[in-house]
C-alpha cells in the first residue's frame, strides 16, 4: 500500500511588503526594515531583514567535496573556520560567494582557495538556490558535489590561497560513520558544527533505516 501524501493548501494568506527601509549597508550585506501588512490583523508591521549585496542567485556555493583514493574508502573534505560572529571555530563545508554567476566555477574556485584541492563538479549536482536562515535573510546557497581525486598529482601537496581575513584548517573525515566522527572531532577540538554539514551527516547515518521497511 502506497503511503498517503498530503498536498499543501492552495489557500494562502498573502503578505504584501509595502516598503524597504535601508538601515545600514556593509561590504557584503545590508540591514533593512521591511514594512508589510499583516494579513491576519491588517496592521502595518516591521520585519528586520539581512540582504546580500550581490544579487546573483544563488548567492554562494557550499562544496560537498568527496575525496577518492585508489584502494581506500571515500572521505569528505571539510574545513574548520574561525567565525567572528560566533567567536569560535566551526566545522563546515568549504563555501564562498558566487560573484561570477557560474555556480560550478564558484564551487571549484572556493574549494581550491580554502583547501588547496582541485576537483570536478558532478554534472548531476543540483545548483538551485536553497535557504537556511530565511527567517532573517534572503541569503541563498547551492550545494555542489565535487569529486576530488587524491591520486591526482595536483592534490598530492595541496596549498591554500586564503584571503587576509580567512583563518581555515582543512580536514578529511571518513564518510563512513561521518556523524559520529564529526562529534568526536568537535568535542576534541572544541569546534561548533554548521547546521548544513550536520544535516548532511545525519541524513547519511539515517538513510538506511529510513529507506528500509521495519
Amino acid at each position: 500500500m502506497e503511503p498517503a501524501t498530503t498536498a499543501p493548501s492552495e489557500e494562502k494568506e498573502t503578505i504584501k511588503v509595502t516598503s524597504k527601509e535601508l538601515v545600514h549597508k556593509g561590504r557584503f550585506t545590508s540591514y533593512y526594515n521591511y514594512h508589510f501588512v499583516n494579513p491576519r490583523t491588517q496592521h502595518d508591521d516591521v520585519w528586520e531583514t539581512v540582504v546580500r549585496n550581490n544579487h546573483i542567485s544563488p548567492n554562494g556555493a557550499k562544496v560537498v567535496a568527496i575525496a577518492h583514493r585508489t584502494g581506500a574508502a571515500n572521505s569528505l573534505i571539510i574545513i574548520a573556520s574561525y567565525r567572528i560572529p560566533l567567536e569560535s571555530w566551526i566545522l563546515e563545508f568549504p563555501s564562498g560567494i558566487n560573484d561570477s554567476g557560474d555556480i560550478g566555477e564558484c564551487a571549484t574556485r572556493e574549494l581550491r582557495e580554502e583547501t588547496g584541492y582541485t576537483g570536478k563538479p558532478r554534472i548531476t549536482s543540483a545548483g538551485f538556490p536553497t535557504y537556511t536562515d530565511c527567517w532573517k535573510s534572503d541569503n541563498s546557497t547551492a550545494f555542489i558535489v565535487v569529486d576530488v581525486d587524491l591520486d591526482d598529482p595536483a592534490n598530492i601537496a595541496p596549498k591554500q590561497k586564503l584571503e587576509s581575513e580567512e583563518n581555515i584548517k582543512v580536514m578529511l573525515i571518513p564518510m563512513k560513520g561521518l556523524a559520529e566522527e564529526l562529534l568526536r572531532v568537535a568535542e576534541k577540538g572544541k569546534f561548533k558544527i554548521c547546521a548544513s554539514l550536520w544535516s548532511f551527516a545525519l541524513g547519511l547515518s539515517m538513510s538506511h533505516d529510513l529507506l528500509c521497511s521495519p
